[in-house]
């Protein structure tokens, strides 16, 4: 994991220059591109027998890729020292980037280096793969949404309304789509477990169900990096890495003291505080103000969170007993009829709800 901080480290600049010049293809590409190479060799490292090894292989690779790959895009290199306006503010833009990402590297991996040390190799496995099937398609999510809303919102920070109106329209799609992920993960977590990973690693289910609650927020804790980027506000972004890394290892060093579970739910009730408070910070600039938060995502939460509970007791009652896959095809049917249908209640009629699936079709926040 060390030599992949190392070639983070070669990256982040490059990274915070394509983003500074608007080149958000290209950082898509480096982005999906890392993930799926880092992924493909922890496969072939699992079948090989790396065991835990094949999820340091994973990161190794992801890094490297990152690395090869910005320094093909982005034609900088290091130099000697020189006196520019312009590359002052480019350099002082990569440096507070890099600080955010060196924080968060670290605050985001220390949950694990805690497990290893205080629990053993064992329980740290049964968490990563929780946290792996949690957290990794939120992340990807938000990741992949980055570049397009931040090329979107820089082209609109002259212009308050627009930008609110278009960040407003980011949230409430977000969250269509993330709270309804959440509530259905934490409802089938040994399905999902038993599917994605096997029935051996049925302790990472009840990992799985508490860190699920964090990840249709944590897709929304990520926005607040669209608004520091796009604003041209990387010391405010570095700023928020260390203070968010604080909470976060705080809770972690608590939940030590408890059990893994205890970590577990750090990690999540972390999120869920930092989540408002980043969001509020970062659109300070421009006036994101807590109503519009609320306005966006309450009616999607509050939709996820009743079909969750209506749909718990359905499964609880009726589908329990039935074989696993078809178990699984039925409850997300079953959810997602449910969860339509309050949504269509809450605004008296079916429009949003079409708008959202309109804006998917079209590339979820590309118009």
């Amino acid at each position: 994991s060390s030599t992949a901080f190392i070639f983070w480290g070669l990256s982040v600049q490059h990274l915070a220059l394509l983003k500074r010049k608007l080149q958000f293809t290209e950082a898509s590409i480096i982005s999906v591109a890392s993930y799926f190479l880092g992924t493909l060799a922890s496969i072939i490292g699992a079948m090989m027998g790396m065991g835990y090894w094949s999820l340091v292989l994973r990161d190794i690779v992801s890094a490297l890729f990152v690395f090869i790959l910005t320094w093909i895009f982005c034609k900088w290199r290091p130099g000697l020292p020189g006196q520019s306006s312009e590359v002052n503010k480019l350099v002082k833009f990569g440096l507070n980037s890099v600080g955010f990402y060196i924080v968060n590297y670290f605050s985001n991996y220390m949950d694990k280096a805690i497990i290893g040390k205080k629990f053993g190799s064992e329980p740290l496995g049964f968490y990563s793969r929780a946290y792996y099937i949690a957290v990794t398609p939120s992340s990807f999510m938000s990741q992949s949404l980055f570049h397009v809303a931040v090329s979107t919102l820089s082209k609109l920070r002259e212009d308050q309304k627009k930008f609110q109106a278009y960040y407003h329209n980011a949230l409430s799609l977000i969250s269509f789509v993330g709270m309804p992920f959440s509530a259905l993960i934490i409802i089938l977590n040994k399905e999902l477990v038993y599917i994605l990973l096997g029935k051996k690693w049925a302790p990472t289910a009840g990992l799985f169900a508490i860190l699920g609650i964090s990840a249709g927020l944590y897709i929304i804790y990520q926005t607040n990096g669209w608004l520091h980027v796009s604003l041209g506000r990387s010391d405010r972004w570095f700023k928020w890495g260390i203070l968010s890394a604080v909470v976060l290892v705080s809770g972690f060093l608590i939940g030590m003291l408890i059990s893994i579970k205890a970590i577990a739910w750090a990690y999540t009730i972390s999120i869920v505080i930092l989540t408002i408070h980043s969001i509020l910070y970062a659109g300070k600039p421009i006036s994101i103000s807590f109503s519009l938060l609320a306005k966006a995502i309450s009616k999607n939460t509050l939709a996820a969170i009743i079909s969750g509970l209506v749909f718990w007791q359905i499964k609880y009652h009726f589908l329990d007993t039935i074989s696993l896959i078809p178990r699984v095809i039925i409850s997300f049917a079953i959810f997602t009829t449910i969860y339509l249908l309050i949504l269509a209640l809450f605004h008296r009629g079916i429009k949003p709800i079409y708008e959202y699936f309109l804006q998917i079709k079209s590339g979820l926040l590309g118009k």
